[in-house]
């Protein structure tokens, strides 16, 4: 009989499969949301790059302004004819100041402007609010050699000042006449800062890399020199993110203004750069939450229009297995499945129809088959027995061919019970008086034993299964041995089934024999294999596969040195008759 493989349900690998969908929606929706949130961090981080170029060109324009406004000032002769008359005393310091202020058209974005001489010394200053204590002021000396001697206009940093530095020449011969330093409004300066941050940037800051000087937007330069301390501004140009202390991750972008190694440099928290991120999260909660209901409303409809009714075409087919054709199945459905179930009812009804024809003949047929099974043992057995009795007459031995013929007697009795089956109990009397004829022909050389649980005589089991067995042992275990030998019956209880065991300590059983054994028991031998098997032993393993299906097992153990073993294992079955007498007979010799 062929084993029946691990049968998994339409259900269950519905169940997996829809499993593995909510587990690829819900990796699918991850993956969607951290590439949609790269996507837009990406973009949102150019967005700032590009906010910050365009506040970095209108500083650089800002500047450039101021520096037309120093030309303006400078490049005229002006202060150099001016300055010939401060030397001849016809004018006075004050008046040349006066002179430069009145030139200067922006006043507002300048917080000093101071002259100075070759030397270095000043020479005249204006400074707006002079008498506050927090207005910066320029030192009375100056180093000359921080001014470009070309003329050219120079910017500087210090103490968060930004300043503008000019040699002026004059126009007959070119030479430097004086230095003119103009300190540009620290605090005009952060306005323009706030006016570029808005409400997008949340810091701003002007850079000197050379000085480490920084103007913030804010006031406040401690974070931002703590920030710039991790990284060399140039490296921002692309944006990085760097840790601010308490505020997390900060995106910080830069970009070179006004002078070298001058950067415009914004810093804005990661939450206010990225700020579709909790409404990207709600889509994609909303596309797998849609997604796991669509999936919800696919297993109903499956499970309700297709895997309900094949569970029902199972039970229904394992109950025709059963031998109950009065299965109706539901075919309302008007599809093809509908179909199906009236096939199979139509199906049952004509499976129903020809049982019932055959059954009786079925019947006898096989309790004609068993009959034969057992016919062809008896002549084998007489046929020992009467040569035990003709070997007891030649020696004279009257008393024990009466015990003998007495023990005789009693086995053609129960042989005569046409009984398929018989109790365990029944048997093992059978296999008792068989012994008992053996002892008296063998003598002091045979000895045997019977051991067998109360629970397991009541059992009903194949009439004539075990005697076979206890011959053999005794005829070619014990007879060919050279030492007394003991045969020993053995009955037990495992679990649902019971377990009968016959041994000897004869002489052990052949190889070839032994596995002979094992093919025909596993019903796959060869006819050699069959052949070495006495009609007996096979009779008792084709009635223990016909009777119990598959079910009962026939096993062999033997060594030379310890003699031998058979154990056969028996379903315990109350109505083992009725069973049989109700499956349909195979041909499996």
């Amino acid at each position: 009989m062929k084993k029946r493989k691990y049968m998994v349900s339409l259900r269950q690998e519905l169940l997996v499969f829809i499993a593995l969908l909510i587990v690829l929606l819900v990796l699918m929706g991850a993956s969607m949301y951290v590439m949609i949130s790269k996507t837009e961090l990406k973009s949102a981080v150019y967005s700032i790059q590009a906010l910050t170029r365009a506040m970095g060109d209108r500083l650089d324009e800002n500047s450039e302004a101021f520096k037309q406004q120093i030309d303006f000032v400078t490049l005229d002769g002006t202060i150099g004819d001016n300055l010939k008359l401060l030397d001849q005393g016809t004018i006075l310091a004050k008046d040349l100041r006066s002179i430069i202020t009145l030139r200067i058209m922006s006043m507002d974005v300048i917080s000093g402007v101071y002259l100075y001489d070759l030397d270095g010394a000043l020479i005249t200053k204006w400074v707006r609010a002079p008498n506050r204590a927090e207005t910066y002021q320029l030192p009375a000396h100056t180093d000359v050699d921080s001014y470009d001697r070309t003329g050219a206009v120079r910017l500087e940093s210090v103490d968060g000042q930004v300043i503008y530095k000019r040699a002026i020449r004059t126009l007959e011969d070119w030479e430097v006449a004086a230095y003119i330093s103009f300190v540009y409004d620290k605090e005009e300066l952060r306005r323009k800062l706030d006016l570029f941050t808005g409400q997008q940037m949340q810091y701003l800051m002007l850079y000197d890399s050379v000085a480490k000087t920084v103007i913030s937007s804010s006031g406040d330069t401690a974070e931002f020199e703590a920030m710039l301390q991790k990284t060399d501004p140039g490296d921002c140009r692309e944006g990085i993110f760097l840790s601010a202390g308490g505020r997390g991750k900060m995106l910080i972008c830069s970009t070179e203004v006004m002078n070298d190694g001058w950067f415009l440099v914004c810093a804005v928290e990661r939450n206010r750069v990225f700020t579709g991120k909790t409404l990207i999260l709600y889509i994609t909660l909303i596309f797998v939450c849609l997604s796991l209901l669509l999936i919800a409303m696919i297993h109903y409809v499956i499970g309700y229009r297709i895997i309900r009714p094949l569970e029902a075409f199972s039970q229904a087919i394992r109950k025709v297995r059963d031998g109950n054709y009065a299965v109706e199945l539901d075919y309302s459905q008007n599809n093809e499945i509908g179909m199906l179930a009236m096939g199979f009812n139509d199906m049952s009804d004509q499976i129903d129809a020809l049982v019932n024809q055959n059954l009786k003949g079925d019947i006898a047929f096989r309790d004609m088959q068993l009959s034969m099974l057992r016919k062809q043992i008896e002549p084998h057995f007489l046929y020992n027995t009467l040569e035990c009795i003709n070997a007891l007459a030649e020696l004279g031995r009257s008393e024990d061919i009466r015990l003998l013929t007495i023990h005789f007697s009693k086995l053609m009795k129960s042989q005569m019970d046409e009984k398929q089956f018989c109790t365990i109990g029944g048997e093992l009397d059978c296999v008792e008086s068989f012994l008992k004829i053996y002892k008296i022909i063998e003598g002091e050389k045979l000895d045997y034993e019977i051991v067998a649980d109360e629970e397991c005589r009541e059992v009903v089991i194949p009439a004539y299964v075990v005697q076979p067995i206890v011959e053999n042992a005794v005829l070619h275990g014990i007879r060919k041995s050279l030492y007394r030998g003991t045969c020993t019956v053995n009955v037990e209880k495992q679990g649902e089934d019971v377990c009968i065991r016959v041994s000897d300590d004869g002489v052990g059983m052949p190889g070839d024999i032994q596995e002979a054994i094992r093919a025909y028991a596993g019903r796959k031998y060869t006819k050699e294999q069959a052949e070495k098997l006495g009609i007996g032993l096979r009779n008792v393993i084709d009635r223990i596969c016909y009777i119990y299906k598959g079910m009962g097992t026939f096993a062999v153990y033997s060594d030379p040195e310890w003699g031998a073993s058979v154990e056969m294992i028996l379903p315990v079955r109350k109505d083992l008759e009725a069973d049989v007498s109700g499956v349909l007979f195979s041909h499996f010799t």
